[in-house]
Order: structure tokens, then C-alpha cells, then sequence
């Protein structure tokens, strides 16, 4: 059996997939499989998985599924001990899947996460982002900020067999956060501080076209995890507060997208002691132009790198 199962979920990615394929045929670590899961896709994405060894296992599904869904079925096929991710317009380093190993070989970890390049849509640098936590039992600093992405994180394959872990179908952007919690509230997480996989932002994404969902999404990721883990947020109660707060953020911006701007502006003023951004952003929401300034996401990516020489957060930052 591999060591490792990457897991690529795809839907009409013709223009990037070979490039992705391509970049996990490149490891210096040769004990892999690909498990691609194509999503009913209608363009040549087919052709393109199939034109591949055996070492990429082709999957397609009958009707298009939700993403959840899709990653579960595909994390099904898998049967490495480890299972990693990788989208079909994004790539591994030719080191990721060798520096990630050695970081976890003969130790008990749940999952193990390191730093993204981001690049647009053309392949040009944006920042590095690499992960602010260090190892160890994190669920209570990912709750509150998770800076895990799915291009650079591995989960155990025991650990989610050993728990009944898995995606939940209702997602569509926050599945990957999802699952790592879940982990990260049953073991030890393994945080390795360098940059192994390449994060394309495209405006396309489902994180750009969806953000109505954000709310909504985290909000049940956060009952989720209450259901799953009972007493937990009594464990962790400031985490808690922090991540109950991003949902209520989450659901500001979208009134302030729509133009309900007393609304945004009512729920910034209430969560502006939790963190001192939400405090700024209640200020910015009177001038909204300069708050529609703040969430341009290449900007800011690019103002950090250029102030910090280097990212922050990368889906747990703002």
C-alpha cells in the first residue's frame, strides 16, 4: 500500500489539472497514488486524468456532487496511511510530500499542515504564507484562527477511520476547516513552518462566489463541532467567543456587499473587543469605500508581504 494518497477533487479543470497532476509526479518521494475524483466534469478533464499511469487511480462520479460529498467518496478510495490534498488548479513543490513525512514518520499526529506560495491566476508571486502556530494539541488556536490550507495539509487516514471523521455534505467552503477541527480536537497536530505547495487565487473560486455562505457555513462548523466534541466550547471558551465572532463578521461583510450598511455596521460595533481588526472594521464601515479597499484580497496579500515580509493567515485571516 502507498505511504500516501493525494486526493484530487476536480470539476472542468482542463486548463490547470496536468500542471497539478504533473507537480505530484515531480515528488522526490515516490510512494504515493493519486486518487482523482472527477465531479462529472464535461470538458477534457477525462482525457487528461486518464492519460496518466496507474499510479493515478480515476474515479468519476455519475452526477455532479456537492464538494463534501465529492472528498468523502474520494477519501474512501484512498489507502495511504496519510491522505493529502491537492485542488486541480494548485501544485506541489517537488519536497512537499518528503519534508511533510519525515516531519510526522513514527509519531502520533492527526494531521500535519505547512506554508502555501500564492500566485494569481497567471502564476505570478503574490506572498508567502506561512503557518503562526507551532505543533502540538492547537484545536484551541485553530478554532480561533485556522491557518491550515487544504493545498498544504495531510490528515491521518487512522485517525479518521478511528473517530468516524469526515466531510460533512452541507459545505462548500469550509469542508477542509471542517475536517481539520475535527482532527485537531482528537490528536496532536504537526506544523511544519516553511512553504511546500503553490495556492492559486482565482477569482472564479468558489471562496469568491460564494461568500453568502460564509456565515452560514461557519456558524454550523461551529454547532458541528459542539455536536461532535460534547462540552468542548467549555474547554476552550475564549476560542470559542473568537470563532463565534468571525461568523458574525462573516455575516457584516455580506451585508455590506449587499448594501445593508447599518446592519454590518450594528454587528461590527458589537464584536469590535474581540479582536482589534473588528474594531477598525466597525470604524472603516463608515466610509465604505475604504472598507471595500480593505477586502481586496490581492491588495492586502500584497501590502502584508510588503510591510511583514511574509503572509499571516492565509483562509483563517480576514
Amino acid at each position: 500500500m502507498p505511504k500516501v494518497s493525494i486526493i484530487m477533487n476536480c470539476y472542468n479543470g482542463a486548463e490547470f489539472v496536468r500542471s497539478a497532476i504533473e507537480s505530484v509526479y515531480a515528488q522526490t518521494f515516490e510512494d504515493w497514488e493519486i486518487i482523482f475524483w472527477d465531479n462529472c466534469s464535461t470538458d477534457a478533464t477525462p482525457e487528461i486524468a486518464r492519460s496518466f499511469d496507474d499510479r493515478l487511480r480515476y474515479f468519476r462520479s455519475e452526477t455532479t456532487t456537492p464538494l463534501g460529498t465529492a472528498r468523502n467518496l474520494a477519501m474512501k478510495q484512498a489507502q495511504g496511511d496519510w491522505i493529502a490534498f491537492l485542488d486541480h488548479d494548485d501544485l506541489c513543490l517537488p519536497h512537499r510530500l518528503e519534508r511533510q513525512m519525515a516531519a510526522v514518520d513514527g509519531r502520533d499526529y492527526a494531521l500535519c499542515y505547512a506554508g502555501v506560495r500564492e500566485v494569481d491566476g497567471g502564476g505570478r508571486f503574490i506572498r508567502n504564507v506561512l503557518p503562526q502556530h507551532a505543533s502540538g494539541n492547537i484545536f484551541g488556536e485553530l478554532l480561533a484562527n485556522c491557518d491550515a490550507t487544504l493545498q498544504a495539509t495531510m490528515v491521518s487516514r487512522q485517525y479518521l477511520l478511528r473517530y468516524g471523521i469526515e466531510t460533512a455534505p452541507f459545505y462548500m467552503l469550509f469542508e477542509d476547516v471542517n475536517l481539520f477541527l475535527k482532527l485537531a480536537a482528537k490528536g496532536p497536530v504537526r506544523v511544519l513552518p516553511e512553504v511546500v505547495s503553490v495556492w492559486r487565487l482565482l477569482p472564479s473560486s468558489l471562496s469568491e462566489t460564494k461568500r453568502d455562505r460564509f456565515a452560514l457555513e461557519y456558524s454550523h462548523l461551529l454547532d458541528d463541532l459542539r455536536r461532535s466534541n460534547p462540552g468542548i466550547e467549555k474547554v476552550y471558551p475564549d476560542s470559542f467567543r473568537q470563532a463565534e465572532a468571525r461568523a458574525r463578521y462573516y455575516q457584516a461583510r455580506r451585508d455590506m456587499e449587499i448594501g445593508n450598511i447599518v446592519a454590518a455596521r450594528r454587528i461590527m460595533s458589537e464584536i469590535a473587543d474581540v479582536r482589534r481588526v473588528y474594531r477598525i472594521l466597525y470604524f472603516l464601515s463608515f466610509w465604505p469605500w475604504l472598507w471595500n479597499l480593505a477586502h481586496n484580497r490581492t491588495l492586502k496579500a500584497k501590502l502584508t508581504n510588503m510591510f511583514l515580509g511574509r503572509g499571516k493567515a492565509a483562509k483563517g485571516s480576514l
